[in-house]
């Protein structure tokens, strides 16, 4: 008689049976995952085996992007698969945020940031706070007020749009 083969639900994965069944209790399963084949997500989707825990980052369903069966909680962050804002784990305690010496801007970091080269920034002037002009137009790290400037304070938004400079 011929044993039936994999069922059409079983988790992808090689043909060696033994890596997860033992002879003497077919059911009692010990999963191999070096023998598996498939997503992690195909199996680890909170119904079959546990999924995502519900403070993860938002993420892509490809576990393995982040994370190996061998060391799954020294995640290394491979951010292309990062689908929320980075300001969602880049807040200062869950992963570094901001330093100290960051233009006032919005939280949206990816604004003038890009996950595959952090230091290369393209401004982008609509995502400055009120007021936070001077932190970068002071004469020192880009232009400031010219020489004939009218005297006046340092919220260049008083009187100046980012649109427009001259307003």
């Amino acid at each position: 008689k011929t044993a039936t083969g994999k069922p059409s639900n079983h988790i992808a994965s090689t043909n060696t049976c033994d890596d997860c069944h033992s002879t003497t209790s077919w059911s009692n399963v010990r999963v191999d995952h070096a023998a598996v084949t498939g997503a992690c997500s195909t199996c680890h989707n909170g119904k079959t085996a546990t999924g995502k825990p519900s403070n993860h980052i938002a993420s892509t369903n490809t576990c393995d992007d982040c994370h190996t069966t061998t060391t799954w909680a020294n995640a290394r962050f491979d951010h292309a698969a990062v689908t929320g804002a980075c300001s969602s784990c880049h807040n200062g305690s869950t992963a570094t945020g901001k330093p100290a010496n960051h233009p006032s801007t919005t939280p949206a970091c990816e604004a003038c940031h890009r996950v595959t080269g952090w230091s290369t920034t393209r401004i982008n002037h609509n995502e400055v706070q009120p007021g936070g002009c001077a932190t970068c137009h002071n004469g020192s790290i880009a232009e400031g007020k010219p020489r004939d400037h009218p005297r006046s304070g340092n919220a260049c938004d008083e009187c100046h749009s980012t649109r427009t400079w001259d307003r």
